[in-house]
């Protein structure tokens, strides 16, 4: 059985991957769970992603060996929000957040990222993000991000972490996205 949802024009999302945060992370490392390889889109949904520490932005890194390290040097980004854009050309990770996330009660963020092409060894992949997130009570913002890592590479697992602190709640899904 397919256990697939219409996407946009027709398209297909099929669920590779759920996890669910309920305790508290330093990170989470998707890697053998998703053939990064069998699509060109990734769907990465995270709804209520909440942290310990005031203010954190979340970050998303790759690796091409399975998890063993994790790519810290490559990555090009922008990021826009209420508050304007910001953009780095000499990163370390792909910010996916212009605004930290609070911490107080009720202030999470929601994020979808698209992840194209990352188990394809001759593109880049890039990662277009959008979302919403409470930076403080009663102040939900937009979130606009796009990233990439400038060299082409097999690309085989993603780690996701905030800024400081640690994630303590949230729910991540991963599709994979079937042209029509």
């Amino acid at each position: 059985m397919f256990n697939g949802i219409s996407g946009p024009s027709g398209s297909i999302r099929k669920l590779l991957h759920t996890e669910e945060i309920t305790t508290s992370v330093a990170a989470v490392e998707i890697t053998n769970a998703v053939d990064w390889t069998a699509f060109k889109k990734y769907l990465i949904d995270i709804t209520g992603l909440t942290t310990t520490s005031d203010g954190a932005t979340p970050y998303l890194r790759l690796t091409d060996d399975g998890g063993t390290s994790w790519l810290a040097t490559n990555y090009k980004w922008w990021t826009e929000n209420s508050g304007g854009y910001t953009n780095n050309d000499a990163a370390t990770v792909i910010t996916l957040s212009g605004i930290g996330i609070g911490n107080a009660a009720n202030e999470l963020a929601d994020i979808l990222i698209e992840l194209m092409e990352p188990g394809d060894a001759a593109q880049q992949t890039r990662a277009h993000v959008m979302g919403g997130a409470y930076a403080t009570t009663n102040r939900y913002a937009n979130i606009q991000a796009a990233g990439f890592h400038t060299t082409a590479a097999a690309h085989n697992g993603i780690q996701l972490y905030p800024s400081a602190g640690n994630f303590d709640g949230g729910l991540i899904k991963i599709y994979g996205e079937i042209p029509a």
